[in-house]
């Protein structure tokens, strides 16, 4: 059990019929956004830097692939704070927990008297897709401009601290 998956249960169990909660959504955003986090990290390390591109890299392409599920964002952050770099931290408990998760919003959904039917059917929700981003060159742009911000004050630190000094 991971921390996101507290999320994942709210918007499982009380949001049915969000497009975010949709199986496709939970299991994406949760597997793609640990595959990046854990590449990110074994590439560049564990840093603030690092660890801001890591969650945004993870929203980015949650958002591409039409599979956004907010906790997968939590999913990135958790993976780049614990310093994960192994891809088995994919299959458990990342995969697994997807699975036990899924199953248990199923299953209460059909147990459950007069709780909405889980999945719900997919709407026209094309707001995050590619084709409705109305410049995929200004996205990436602001990233970059984003990043270079973030590096450019970063950069001189050597640990992230909170409190005074």
């Amino acid at each position: 059990i991971i921390a996101p998956f507290g999320a994942s249960a709210v918007l499982l169990y009380s949001a049915v019929s969000s497009p975010l909660a949709q199986p496709r959504n939970l299991v994406l955003g949760h597997l793609v956004s640990g595959v990046i986090a854990i590449t990110v990290c074994r590439l560049l390390g564990n840093s603030v830097a690092s660890t801001v591109l890591a969650v945004t890299a993870a929203i980015v392409v949650m958002m591409l692939l039409d599979a956004v599920h907010p906790p997968g964002g939590a999913t990135a952050l958790l993976c780049m704070l614990q310093n994960t770099t192994s891809y088995t931290f994919l299959l458990t408990p990342l995969a697994a927990g997807c699975v036990v998760l899924l199953l248990a919003a199923i299953i209460a959904s059909k147990v459950v008297p007069g709780t909405t039917p889980y999945p719900t059917p997919k709407k026209a929700n094309t707001s995050y897709t590619y084709e409705n981003l109305n410049n995929i060159e200004r996205l990436l742009f602001d990233l970059d401009r984003m990043y270079t911000f973030v590096w450019d004050n970063l950069k001189e630190c050597d640990t992230f601290y909170c409190g005074e000094e």
